[in-house]
């Protein structure tokens, strides 16, 4: 079906968020048993509108949706295992792969959506550390939404007299990638504020 090829098309790019760069297999004897797809959110939102738009009129499926990630967090989207290899713990074994990855990579926090009809996967995420934190609607219905801290944000703390001064600096510096990241929140305190005489 036309849906179907623009699928295959879609996972064969590099720059979509279903894309095959983004997917662990996991294998059975050299058979495919499932499979996990899961990104980093830093670049979500050009993705997922470079992703959606190649579906053409099939697209609109994708128009109300909430954003699912961000910058932050690495985002575990889609998971699959086969019918005859389900309740061997492949799936489990996939998405600790993913949180594996995330907390070496650095990114604070692993999130997912999960369908609230479909109890048995949210003990599964439950059991793995995740807790549901809210509810996002995307496809037409709401999901949980749930995530895992893996690391604290380095918390900087900068005592200056010209705090007009800093605050540009580090917008242009490494330090505004590393903020968007979620990787350091940065505190900017006017020394004046902690003396007597604020001249």
């Amino acid at each position: 079906s036309k849906i179907l090829e623009i699928a295959v098309m879609v996972c064969s790019r590099e720059d979509t968020i279903y894309s095959w760069c983004n997917a662990w297999i996991a294998e059975v004897n050299g058979d495919i048993a499932g499979a996990l797809v899961a990104y980093d959110g830093t670049d979500y939102a050009e993705r997922r509108a470079l992703t959606f738009s190649l579906f053409g009129d099939g697209a609109e499926v994708f128009s109300d949706m909430d954003q699912e990630t961000g910058p932050g967090e690495f985002y575990l989207d889609s998971l699959f295992v086969r019918p005859e290899y389900r309740c061997q713990g492949i799936g489990t074994a996939l998405l600790k792969q993913g949180i594996a990855y995330a907390t070496e990579m650095g990114i604070p926090k692993v999130t997912l959506a999960v369908d609230p009809h479909k109890p048995d996967n949210e003990r599964l995420y439950r059991s793995l550390g995740l807790r549901t934190t809210g509810t996002i609607f995307i496809f037409g219905q709401d999901y949980h939404r749930m995530e895992l801290q893996t690391t604290q944000p380095m918390r900087i703390d900068i005592l200056t007299v010209l705090p007009d001064m800093v605050e540009p600096f580090i917008h242009t510096s490494i330090l505004a990638r590393a903020q968007k990241r979620n990787l350091v929140e940065i505190h900017i305190h006017d020394l004046r504020d902690y003396t007597e005489d604020k001249h």
